[in-house]
């Protein structure tokens, strides 16, 4: 299931973005947890952020099981994504932890 933290904003929800969500579903289910989008196109972001081009989301890791798990579901996000998209696993190990993807296909 996807679910949304309170304050996320989605001013725009780009295809891009759209068509990818059931594959973040899937991911995750496969770890008998939600996947939680934590930003969109809110927050604060370096100022040229996909975030406010409306073609990057923040994921939340912190409830997945272990390290292992984490980076686990950081290679399958890569994987299922392709190339188009870049995903990163941000300050692993710190409260900010968190997955940042983007479309970006350069």
């Amino acid at each position: 299931m996807i679910q949304v933290k309170n304050g996320v904003v989605f001013k725009v929800l780009k295809p891009q973005i759209y068509i990818i969500l059931p594959v973040l579903d899937a991911i995750f289910a496969n770890y008998n947890v939600s996947c939680v989008i934590t930003s969109a196109a809110d927050g604060t972001h370096k100022p040229d952020s996909f975030h406010y081009k409306h073609l990057a989301l923040d994921l939340r890791s912190h409830h997945l099981p272990s390290e292992q798990a984490k980076l686990e579901v950081l290679q399958r996000l890569k994987d299922a994504l392709g190339e188009k998209y870049e995903v990163y696993l941000e300050n692993l190990g710190k409260e900010s932890e968190h997955y940042h993807l983007e479309f970006d296909p350069k």
